[in-house]
């Protein structure tokens, strides 16, 4: 389901959030770089009640301070997936080479990469790419997920709900649910080697 995966699949050092859990009629999943909540009687499942292994999401909420619609398309960002897909080698563990009777040895199956392409699979984002709105940059892999909820959901308006400093979380609204982004947050200046896709003038 769609809470489902926005849900951390670490349970051991994020254990609390490996599901959708219920706070006060608020209904939310996360995995600590993006959240998606809403009110539980405009959902159609029922999430455990919070328990201390939670964390406390309700802070991070807040008021609604803006109401801009955001006029971009999934198709926009599909075509920035210029990578293909990859797999961890199996053979090697990703590591890239073998130990057999104390040598090592390049791993044939991958050549010594540690993972291996999957042109069946659709191509992906490169790891380093943003998406840049005002002054806030967005690691494209999760900005992305608006637009998966948009699909599953077939509502197509996505509106930004609320923003903030550079270092806080925005929120976008698709429908009844709320979508909180967590920025990036750089030691120096971004690259724009690194690809970036602003659609800073996109807003309406």
């Amino acid at each position: 389901q769609l809470f489902k995966s926005f849900c951390s699949t670490d349970g051991v050092e994020r254990a609390g959030i490996t599901e959708p859990f219920n706070d006060e009629g608020i209904v939310y999943a996360t995995n600590m770089n993006i959240m998606i909540w809403a009110h539980e009687s405009d959902l159609d499942f029922k999430a455990n009640p919070a328990t201390s292994e939670n964390p406390s999401a309700k802070h991070l909420i807040g008021e609604h301070n803006v109401c801009k619609y955001l006029d971009v398309e999934k198709q926009e960002f599909d075509e920035l997936r210029t990578e293909p897909y990859v797999e961890e080698c199996e053979e090697c563990d990703g590591y890239g080479y073998i130990f057999s009777n104390e040598q090592e040895t390049v791993c044939k199956h991958c050549n010594g990469e540690g993972y291996i392409e999957m042109p069946d699979k659709p191509k992906v984002f490169p790891s380093y790419h943003y998406t840049k709105l005002g002054n806030v940059f967005f690691d494209t892999h999760l900005f992305y997920r608006l637009f998966e909820v948009q699909e599953v959901t077939g509502l197509n308006k996505l509106v930004l709900v609320k923003d903030g400093k550079p270092n806080e979380a925005h929120t976008f609204r698709i429908g009844q649910l709320n979508i909180l982004i967590m920025p990036c947050m750089f030691d120096e200046e971004v690259s724009y080697n690194d690809g970036i896709f602003d659609i800073t003038n996109r807003l309406k």
